[in-house]
């Protein structure tokens, strides 16, 4: 046995020598592949955007260190230089995008494979590392056969060797990096036809390994189709029934959760009068039809969809990414149902129809591009007197305030005359950040006639005791 051993490592040792070279070279360009992938994916940026900024510094650092480790180190070539990192970048977008129209098809076979309970019991850190080794070994292969093409060698030289370096190096690098990078917020305003792309990690065809949910659960979108449903930590109202309760997760549906936000700060009795904990664990939450005004109660489990320990729509963030308050994650839950999953609302919607399901009452909406700012500003100042639930947007393209975004959708908590007679409308973004930490911020009228588009709200009238 010890002979084996013995022979084993000299094996290795005496390969490594004679390739260490090419190992350093790969590993590092791997490395930083992976790393600039997920975190450009982290900022938000589409899966494709995301795939090559990591092939371009994936190719950038490939040429860098291997010009630096060649024992004949050539005059530097900036021409090389710039085809190594180019060509990388371009095979990394190819790739990405054949893996992304293969995933569905992957991701079926893997699930008729892998038996859901094997399937659910991958840990998070094993499904990173087999998704971030995969794409490694594709860097790793590339960065190969470009290198190769580079120096005028045969393309094939060493691509077996480059991609089991760039599998292990994804597989040590990717979790790490996913583990410090914040997950991107998607968003989506109340009209739009389609949500960016996200990119939540770099490989999707091995979704299939992960866990999935149970036929009474809502529907994911593809790009969340790793994440797990979980019961989280915390109380139905254990944080109260507040605006600052309710933050926006990875969905593109800030109409709605801005209207969850605004109906807690206005009408806060409505949101504990629709949603319930029952003694067996699960939630009752009452929604009205829009259209029809027919209700609707839906008994919800108590699992929310997670990315490693946090939940990965709406919710109220405590200490460590535990939930304290349940409820905007339930009744988001609950919203999704009533729309076939959780991808019916992440193309967007309408702050109108939300106000309506959450309140059971008639909304209305304001077009703030044509009315004049005396009509906006009563309306608005109508809403902060009567406590009406409110949500203003701006538009999809055109000059904003730096205080807000285009095509989004934010809260309205009131209005504010100062001494000298300037007028500010106070506002929240449903993010719960930016450009505040808190995402409540006091911007003057004047930008916000400049910035919003639309008014949604409702007249709410407390319905007769029984």
């Amino acid at each position: 046995m010890f002979g084996f051993i013995s022979h084993a490592f000299h094996a290795v040792t005496h390969f490594v020598s004679h390739h260490w070279r090419q190992i350093v070279t790969i590993g590092a360009a791997v490395a930083v592949g992976v790393a600039v992938t997920i975190a450009t994916g982290g900022l938000g940026a589409p899966l494709l955007l995301a795939a090559a900024a990591g092939g371009l510094a994936a190719g950038a650092t490939g040429y860098t260190v291997g010009w630096l480790l060649s024992p004949r180190r050539p005059a530097w070539s900036w021409g090389g230089f710039a085809k190594a990192t180019l060509v990388s970048g371009g095979l990394a977008v190819a790739t990405a995008g054949l893996g992304e129209a293969l995933s569905p098809v992957a991701g079926s076979v893997v699930s008729a494979v892998v038996p859901d309970a094997v399937a659910s019991a991958v840990p998070d850190a094993v499904s990173s590392a087999v998704s971030n080794a995969a794409a490694g070994s594709v860097f790793g292969a590339g960065t190969q056969v470009v290198l190769n093409a580079v120096d005028g060698r045969p393309l094939g030289d060493g691509v077996g060797l480059s991609a089991i370096v760039g599998g292990g190096t994804g597989a040590v690098v990717g979790p790490v990096v996913e583990s410090v990078v914040p997950r991107p917020v998607t968003d989506v305003p109340a009209t739009s036809d389609s949500a960016p792309s996200s990119t939540p990690g770099i490989v999707n065809a091995l979704d299939g390994l992960d866990g999935k949910p149970t036929p009474e659960e809502p529907t994911l979108p593809k790009e969340f189709s790793k994440t797990k449903w979980k019961t989280p930590p915390g109380e139905l109202f254990g944080g109260g029934v507040a605006a600052a309760n309710v933050t926006q997760g990875g969905l593109a549906d800030c109409f709605l959760i801005a209207s969850l936000a605004s109906v807690a700060d206005d009408q806060p009795g409505v949101i504990q009068n629709i949603i319930h904990l029952t003694p067996d664990g699960h939630y009752e939450v009452t929604l009205t039809n829009p259209r029809t005004g027919e209700t609707t109660t839906t008994t919800l489990t108590s699992a929310l969809p997670h990315q490693g320990n946090s939940p990965a729509f709406a919710g109220t963030s405590g200490s460590g990414g535990t939930q304290t308050s349940l409820w905007p994650a339930m009744l988001e839950k609950a919203y999704a149902l009533s729309h076939g999953g959780y991808d019916g609302i992440n193309n967007g919607g309408y702050a109108t129809d939300a106000l309506s399901a959450l309140t059971g009452q008639p909304s209305s909406w304001l077009d703030v591009s044509t009315a004049s700012a005396d009509k906006v500003w009563a309306t608005l100042q109508a809403s902060d007197k009567n406590d009406w639930p409110t949500v203003v947007g701006t538009p999809k393209e055109g000059a904003v305030d730096p205080l807000v975004k285009n095509w989004h959708m934010y809260t309205f908590l009131g209005t504010e005359t100062a001494q000298d007679g300037e007028r500010f409308v106070i506002l929240r973004n449903p993010w719960g950040y930016d450009p505040t930490p808190d995402g409540v911020f006091k911007m003057p009228f004047d930008g916000f006639m400049k910035s919003f588009n639309g008014i949604n709200w409702v007249e709410y009238h407390a319905p007769p005791a029984n």
